[in-house]
């Protein structure tokens, strides 16, 4: 548990709360322990694939959780252009 919570800069007692009193961490805490740990959020969050179109979103969101800033500006900018109403 130690190494767990060193890795996200917080507290072995942060980590403790989320195991056992059922605590959810941040958003952003999630974000980097479902990239550092390749875990998809809605396993962190127990919640069940329920279609296809999920399986999409996730695969498409655990992709840009691959990327650094810029690039995630790019795709922004490249994804807003492509589905513009213009």
């Amino acid at each position: 548990m130690s190494e767990f919570a060193e890795s996200l800069g917080v507290a072995k007692s942060r980590v403790n709360m989320w195991e056992n009193n059922g605590v959810i961490p941040r958003p952003e805490l999630l974000v980097l322990i479902s990239k550092e740990y390749k875990t998809p959020l809605h396993t962190l969050l127990g919640i069940e694939e329920i279609s296809s179109y999920n399986k999409k979103q996730n695969s498409l969101f655990q992709f840009l959780l691959t990327l650094d800033n810029s690039q995630l500006e790019k795709a922004d900018k490249i994804l807003r252009i492509v589905f513009s109403d213009d």
